[in-house]
């Protein structure tokens, strides 16, 4: 009866060391590197020389091995996030994903307004809504071996990054 106590205490405490080690894995114990604070502008610079914010879109930071660390780019053409590990990445940029198909957001019947108010209706100021606004840039920064992006992540809090697109 002794042995059979024992081999099940034995058999709980494999059990519970077993768990607690899924545990350490899973919640990253171990992983070697410290997770980092990343903020910056993105900024497409045109053919006529004119700066316009990127006012939208998905920044990625590629780390030399590894998973890549996604961002969003907000209306404002910021990007903030932590958790990108220390060293040299590679980095992305589309602004494809926030492209509203044609016709987006209209009925399939459109009321016309009163004669007395259809002159005076203005179109509305997205950039001033808070809502991303697709800005088109070249295909190239989405692709890892394309876009030329590269920067130098260190250790807690880094300076912001600007990076300036061409078209």
């Amino acid at each position: 009866m002794n042995r059979m106590k024992n081999r099940s205490r034995s058999t709980s405490l494999v059990r519970l060391v077993l768990c607690l080690a899924v545990v350490a894995v899973v919640s990253g114990c171990g992983k070697g590197k410290k997770q980092n604070e990343v903020s910056g502008k993105v900024v497409l610079i045109k053919k006529d020389g004119t700066r316009q914010d990127v006012t939208g879109g998905k920044i990625r930071f590629y780390p030399e091995s590894g998973d890549p660390y996604p961002g969003e780019i907000s209306p404002d053409g910021t990007f903030s996030f932590a958790g990108v590990p220390t060293g040299k990445m590679k980095v992305t940029i589309e602004t494809e994903s926030i492209k509203k198909p044609p016709g987006y957001g209209m009925s399939t019947k459109m009321a016309k307004p009163p004669k007395d108010v259809a002159g005076s209706m203005e179109k509305p100021n997205l950039e001033m809504s808070g809502m991303p606004v697709y800005v088109k840039i070249p295909s190239k920064y989405s692709k890892r071996e394309m876009s030329g992006l590269t920067c130098e992540i260190s250790e807690g809090k880094n300076e912001p990054l600007t990076f300036e697109l061409t078209e």
